[in-house]
């Protein structure tokens, strides 16, 4: 499923693509493993000492954040381009405006607490839905769509609920990636694998896998700056996902936010159609 346009003009083709994007809908695709063999003992727990830090470091900085996002997403048939102001809540709350070059609204997309809501201004319709029905209805991961959105887009290790199992050096020596899996007994496959730049503290890139440990997406970061007391990734490129596609989001005026659930909720303008997706 795609946000329910079928409208063959440009920007139809631009606004159907629009809740995929969003959702980071990263279904496929195959890679060789970029490090090496485990690290020995005295090694692993040196890392996993730097690790533990980088890890309380990022939980001291803000968990919200607004600005505007420049998203594109490029295919082997089609590509797309769209520019709007984003606010963003830990743990995966996301909310695009999307607007033309005038500054006119064309849709807004918000997802939070395991749904999405779409609001297509030229159609004058509001589309919400599950997430979970989202993903089985078109044989998505629903824990990849529901995942740690915030700690993606903001270049973050997954804040809680996860372990270290095991420490690579990476072999084109960027750093040192870490498997995590989740907390619990016999959790044992990970869930992503993380790549942490020791020199600076800062993550390079995440490998977000499926429970046969096969890759979904390849997420890197880049152009790091100042944003509050923390340091943000400007821009955020996906690759490995399935239909030959790439993304890259370029985020700019980014700022810490106080946001509440109520910004995640997007107002239905009167006489606008409702159509729900269970």
């Amino acid at each position: 499923m795609t946000l329910p346009v079928r409208d063959r003009r440009p920007l139809g083709r631009q606004l159907a693509l629009l809740l995929p994007l969003l959702l980071l809908l990263l279904a496929g695709g195959c890679a060789r493993s970029p490090w090496t063999e485990p690290v020995d003992d005295e090694r692993h727990r040196q890392l996993l000492a730097a690790y533990d830090d980088h890890r309380r470091q990022a939980a001291q900085c803000g968990d919200a954040y607004d600005g505007d996002l420049n998203l594109s997403w490029r295919t082997s048939v089609d590509s797309v381009a769209l520019a709007g102001y984003y606010q963003i809540q830990h743990p995966a709350s996301v909310r695009f405006n999307v607007t033309n070059p005038l500054g006119q609204p064309l849709v807004a997309v918000a997802v939070a607490t395991g749904g999405f809501q779409v609001l297509h201004v030229p159609r004058q319709t509001f589309y919400a839905g599950s997430i979970r029905s989202y993903a089985l209805r078109h044989d998505v991961p629903p824990a990849l769509l529901s995942g740690p959105l915030f700690d993606w887009l903001t270049g973050r290790p997954i804040a809680g609920g996860v372990r270290v199992a095991d420490i690579r050096e990476d072999k084109q020596e960027r750093g040192v990636w870490y498997a995590l899996v989740r907390d619990g007994k016999n959790r044992t496959l990970p869930i992503e694998h993380l790549l942490l730049d020791p020199a600076t503290g800062q993550v390079v890139e995440r490998v977000v896998v499926d429970d046969q440990d096969e890759q979904h997406a390849r997420i890197s970061y880049d152009d790091w700056q100042p944003a509050g007391n923390c340091r943000l990734p400007l821009v955020v490129t996906i690759t490995g996902i399935s239909f030959w596609a790439e993304a890259e989001l370029r985020f700019s005026e980014v700022l810490p936010a106080r946001l509440s659930p109520a910004d995640f909720k997007l107002p239905v303008p009167s006489g606008y159609l409702r159509q729900f997706m269970p």
